[in-house]
């Protein structure tokens, strides 16, 4: 799995790039949440398909109307959080 090549940083640096893209805007905290930082249903599945382009490993689509980038480089990291989700 291409995730476990990525130590914690570099995995939350290309999440936050690729919802930076698509948010058309900078993430500077990550504790916000898509939601909050102006994304929606339509947004989140655009980010969806730019991670798993890179080779990450994404929760189930519809996953990502609330999370953290924090929470969601954890759950990137560890598929098993996304049954928490």
């Amino acid at each position: 799995m291409a995730t476990q090549a990525h130590s914690h940083e570099e995995l939350m640096a290309v999440l936050r790039q690729i919802w930076e893209d698509v948010l058309e805007t900078t993430v500077d905290d990550p504790d916000e949440n898509f939601i909050d930082l102006g994304g929606d249903s339509l947004l989140a599945l655009v980010v969806a398909n730019r991670a798993q382009e890179a080779g990450l490993t994404m929760p189930p689509t519809g996953v990502l109307r609330r999370p953290t980038l924090r929470e969601l480089t954890a759950a990137v990291m560890d598929p098993r959080q996304f049954e928490q989700w």
